[in-house]
């Protein structure tokens, strides 16, 4: 990787920072300087109870599904995505901007408050 693709890797991943910090008022930090000289992996963006990884590409086709969801979703109603690759897992797609709204949304849902009275 050249030192041109690695600065905008981690400036990417300070962007992430930010937003989430501003977005959802977490506690976020980058690891690359504690990942310096270690062979075990670790997340690109530490949040308590995530595993952060960053990637920025000049074009990712799946975004354009969720520009073409955004702008069909009528306010306030969240877009969000929902794909699979053939035999594989679905996955969800929401911008960064939305997420602490679909957070609050989904906070008290029967299945998060179960989730959420397991884990203490």
């Amino acid at each position: 990787m050249s030192a041109t693709e690695r600065r905008k890797g981690a400036n990417y991943e300070r962007e992430v920072v930010r937003r989430l910090q501003d977005v959802l008022g977490v506690e976020a930090a980058r690891t690359a300087p504690l990942q310096a000289g270690r062979c075990d992996a670790a997340p690109d963006v530490a949040v308590r109870g995530l595993w952060i990884e960053c990637k920025r590409r000049k074009r990712i086709a799946a975004c354009s599904w969720l520009d073409k969801t955004d702008e069909e979703a009528p306010f306030p109603e969240i877009p969000i995505v929902v794909m699979r690759e053939d035999a594989g897992e679905s996955v969800v797609m929401v911008n960064l901007k939305d997420l602490a709204m679909l957070v609050a949304l989904l906070r008290d849902t029967p299945a998060v408050v179960r989730i959420m009275q397991a884990s203490t």
